[in-house]
């Protein structure tokens, strides 16, 4: 089967190539996002059974350690701490899954558009449509590119609010 890409018919068109490069984009990221899935199930198995197993040393260890020991000297506090570095990794991989998502979803609405001949180029179905992506997303940050990217950014409160990099948000 020829490439319509490269040998154009006389029914080629140029929406519709965009549509399939944006839909190709869309399964390529979610075939990604499955991967990543997958080993960060494997991660988070062998994440909590070591988990298990250092709070188990760790407890053996506070039994049986000298009451003069120094308290930065404690194996279960350093337990503690990484463990939370590690589930801070994780939500990190959450919060990567659902930007991802949140980025197909708005190609395959463009790609719906695109495709649809009465709202291509009418300027309120566009209009909708970014009004309809920036609802879809769940975090400040994903809001605040997309105000960049269109123009509506309060720079000084969106400066303030990206200093603080060790913010942990909730979604």
């Amino acid at each position: 089967m020829p490439n319509k890409a490269i040998n154009p018919t006389p029914d080629w068109r140029a929406e519709d190539m965009i549509s399939a490069i944006m839909e190709l984009a869309v399964l390529q990221i979610q075939a990604a996002v499955t991967d990543n899935d997958v080993a960060m199930i494997a991660l988070t198995k062998a994440h909590h059974a070591i988990g298990q197993r250092l709070q188990a040393i760790a407890t053996a260890l506070t039994a049986t350690s000298t009451q003069d020991a120094e308290p930065e000297d404690d194996p279960n506090s350093t337990i503690h701490q990484n463990l939370g570095q590690m589930i801070m990794a994780f939500q990190s991989h959450d919060a990567l899954n659902q930007r991802l998502e949140h980025v197909c979803a708005s190609l395959t609405a463009v790609g719906q558009l695109i495709q649809d001949q009465e709202k291509r180029y009418d300027p309120s179905s566009w209009e909708q449509l970014m009004e309809k992506i920036e609802q879809n997303y769940s975090m400040e940050e994903e809001r605040n590119i997309h105000k960049k990217c269109m123009g509506t950014q309060d720079t000084e409160h969106d400066d303030l609010a990206n200093n603080n990099d060790e913010a942990i948000e909730l979604f």
